[in-house]
């Protein structure tokens, strides 16, 4: 008797042969499933064939149609499915995203499969001759340098409308971007990187953006701020896969917790990473604390005490996404004063709350500033 586990296995891995073929595998697939991957490489004058005719069709259509999306790759996909097509079309280590999987299925050019008792993926025949043919990626390095600089700005700014993200990418481009073929390069990536998010009202953001809402609102209160610049070079880095920013107050965060608890380098600095994402995102101390509690405890005030010590330092370090890339200590280096100015929103997307770093404590509106300007708050750093 299986168990629903092994049924969802099944699903997710089931038996196909190898080699490969269009009609192994088309025939069982459902008709909203054939739809995604003729809509995908636009393939017309189909849209009136039933599931059997569609199935059958497609069988010699993808392949004659596959620039139709390979045409926006860049080297990361390519490199893969040239490895798979190299090995005849089996990938024996398939270690994608689901998100991936869904991108590379809903195109027909790879399924996951169960072969000889070993999960794998399968690329179709038909399709290893045409990978194995003269040169199907012309614009490679040009839609690399495209999603690397987009993935780069949003990893500072969380979100931004197309329009600004196309000016942004032209300013730093070598391959000068026109609107559609830049808004069809990244409107592809989207579906494949899971830190892309698929763009929704104009903008593009990053997936780990959940209220993206409250960081606009935010930035329209700061509409004299003008986004931090970063050359190239930076973003390029910035939009590396996994990239971290490893700041002195990272290091010393990090260093903070291996000395004080029983924790792993790797747990430590997925902790750290996980609180400055927290900390870009604006989420409020008390939040960004909780996240770090699922990682280490904080039985004592003494220790939640300590703990805010090395915490507020390395949120002030933090470039933000309302600040507009900008840290706060970047920001209270251009102000007047001694003390330290955290922003962050409250969850209705209202004004920034400020903390004075000695106290902790939030500052009102109608208090003197804490940069020591001796304006109000409200007149200066809470504007």
């Amino acid at each position: 008797m299986t168990t629903k586990l092994e049924n969802l296995l099944q699903q997710l891995w089931p038996e196909l042969p190898f080699p490969l073929a269009y009609k192994d595998v088309l025939g069982s697939r459902t008709k909203q499933e054939l739809t995604a991957i003729r809509t995908n490489l636009r393939i017309g004058n189909v849209s009136r064939l039933n599931k059997q005719e569609l199935a059958k069709r497609l069988e010699t259509e993808i392949a004659a149609h596959i620039s139709s999306t390979t045409e926006y790759w860049d080297h990361e996909r390519i490199k893969l499915i040239y490895k798979i097509a190299k090995n005849d079309g089996l990938w024996d280590t398939p270690l994608l995203e689901a998100k991936q999987y869904m991108y590379f299925n809903d195109r027909g050019l790879l399924y996951r499969a169960t072969v000889d008792g070993r999960h794998v993926g399968l690329m179709p025949a038909e399709l290893v001759g045409v990978f194995g043919e003269g040169e199907l990626f012309p614009h490679a390095d040009r839609n690399t340098e495209w999603i690397r600089l987009t993935r780069g700005l949003l990893f500072y700014y969380g979100t931004l409308s197309f329009d600004e993200l196309l000016r942004m990418v032209t300013e730093h481009s070598e391959h000068a971007p026109n609107f559609k073929a830049f808004y069809e390069v990244i409107e592809d990536a989207s579906f494949y990187y899971e830190d892309l998010h698929p763009m929704e009202r104009g903008y593009v953001t990053d997936s780990r953006l959940e209220r993206q809402a409250d960081i606009l609102r935010e930035r329209d209160l700061r509409s004299d701020l003008s986004y931090r610049p970063f050359t190239r070079q930076q973003l390029l880095k910035a939009g590396e896969a996994n990239y971290v920013e490893r700041s002195a107050a990272y290091t010393s965060m990090v260093k903070y917790v291996l000395d004080r608890y029983e924790i792993d380098r790797g747990e430590a600095e997925l902790m750290v990473e996980l609180c400055a994402d927290a900390a870009k995102a604006g989420e409020s101390l008390q939040e960004v604390i909780e996240q770090a509690s699922e990682f280490i405890e904080l039985p004592s005030m003494e220790s939640v005490v300590g703990f805010t010590n090395v915490l507020i330092p390395f949120i002030n370090d933090t470039k933000q996404y309302i600040l507009k890339g900008h840290s706060p200590n970047e920001l209270k280096a251009q102000k007047e004063g001694s003390r330290l100015v955290m922003n962050t929103p409250s969850v209705a997307g209202g004004p920034a709350q400020v903390y004075d770093f000695a106290s902790r404590k939030k500052v009102g509106r109608n208090e003197p500033c804490p940069c020591g300007s001796g304006k109000k708050h409200k007149k200066c750093c809470g504007n």
